[in-house]
């Protein structure tokens, strides 16, 4: 990484990023983008349990830089391409030894 930092390579580091918290989820490749961030309706995974791609977004960011066009449906191929890349990266990682708490949850009776 210290070539790319100091200028002596432009060339990307990796050919995709890849990111997990809790049930939010990432991966970067190109210019395409496949994001999950579950609103604030959603209920935090089970400790054990862990996030996947199901219901994650698509996005071309060389033509949607602001993210409001999902194309999971409109291109399933790169979904599953993007989808199966983030598995298999998170299938390598350990699974997560804590959880994101959500903020103004309860705790002891009293609300954060």
């Amino acid at each position: 990484m210290l070539p790319h930092l100091l200028g002596q390579r432009n060339d990307p580091p990796h050919a995709a990023l890849h990111w997990r918290f809790g049930q939010h989820i990432a991966i970067r490749k190109g210019d395409w983008k496949l994001v999950k961030a579950p609103d604030e309706g959603a209920r935090l995974v089970e400790r054990g349990g862990g996030a996947s791609t199901q219901g994650a977004y698509l996005y071309n960011l060389a033509q949607d830089l602001g993210e409001q066009n999902n194309l999971a449906e409109r291109e399933p191929d790169k979904f599953k391409e993007l989808a199966a890349d983030w598995e298999k990266w998170n299938a390598e990682r350990v699974p997560p030894e804590w959880l994101p708490v959500r903020t103004g949850a309860k705790q002891g009776g009293k609300a954060k």
